[in-house]
């Protein structure tokens, strides 16, 4: 694990104890440390300084970040009028543009499509979702959505871009790569699955991690038992979808579909610290 990664944890951990002021008490070292990753820090310290009503200190690290041509979704700020100078002028940046994949493990012609959540980029992405166990005998492709709504904030929000996106990924940037499985977080979990309940990919194992809403009649998921599919569902206990999660699994159950379902004590909308291990075991 790279240093800034190991950093990158550590701050991670405070949100997830809800301490910003924890945060805020190592962004400069850091700023000092980690100045590639700029653009990052600066959104963790401008969301810490929100977090903690330091109004003053959010709008200097806003200023800094546009200075250095960044920008943030508005979504992910309280719609305060003393932010809309920033968030107006940012929103004018949002764009669909190409998607970015990355591809990592062995090449060994055992193949995963990963598929990150909502705001997030290809590299928090794997951050926080890999398996080096399962990288020494398959490869992981983690595939970034075109729809851009911050300097390293992506989504898969229109559907049929995504599945545009996942399609020109598959068959002409691969030349009709072929996926075992596929994978994702949050929107990206919820993007997985319809993308198999479609047809769009053909695989023989799917992983949920906390996946989105979304409501399908009884028939389309039962597509999943005809197809042969096997479904690992991670949800945490506290995440705000996981009544969802605990019907999905029972839907799914109740058509025989082969189904491991996980919740993670303790945990909320997130991905388990275990994770290696969990996709290993289940792959």
């Amino acid at each position: 694990m790279s240093l800034y990664n190991e950093f990158h944890k550590e701050m991670q951990s405070y949100w997830l104890k809800n301490e910003p002021a924890q945060v805020l008490s190592i962004l400069q070292e850091g700023l000092t440390r980690f100045p590639e990753h700029l653009a990052e820090l600066l959104f963790e310290g401008i969301m810490a300084c929100i977090d903690l009503k330091l109004t003053e200190e959010a709008l200097s690290l806003m200023k800094l970040a546009d200075e250095n041509d960044y920008w943030y979704p508005a979504e992910m700020f309280p719609q305060d009028e003393i932010y809309k100078p920033y968030l107006t002028k940012w929103a004018k940046n949002i764009s669909t543009g190409g998607t970015t994949a990355l591809e990592v493990g062995k090449d060994s012609g055992i193949n995963m499509l990963a598929l990150h959540g909502w705001g997030e980029d290809l590299h928090l992405f794997r951050r926080y979702f890999s398996s080096e166990l399962f990288e020494q005998r398959g490869r992981i492709h983690y595939l970034q959505s075109s729809q851009q709504i911050g300097s390293i904030q992506y989504v898969w929000t229109d559907k049929k871009q995504a599945e545009k996106d996942v399609r020109h990924y598959l068959c002409e940037a691969f030349d009709s790569l072929k996926i075992d499985f596929i994978a994702g977080f949050s929107q990206g979990a919820q993007l997985a699955l319809n993308l198999v309940l479609q047809d769009v990919v053909e695989i023989e194992k799917l992983i949920l991690v906390c996946p989105g809403k979304e409501n399908y009649a009884p028939e389309v998921l039962e597509k999943l038992k005809e197809k042969n599919v096997k479904v690992l569902l991670i949800s945490g206990e506290h995440d705000h979808e996981h009544d969802y999660h605990n019907n999905l699994n029972k839907v799914l159950k109740s058509f025989e579909v082969d189904i491991e379902y996980v919740t993670i004590e303790g945990m909320a909308h997130w991905f388990p610290d275990n994770i290696d291990t969990l996709i290993n075991d289940f792959l």
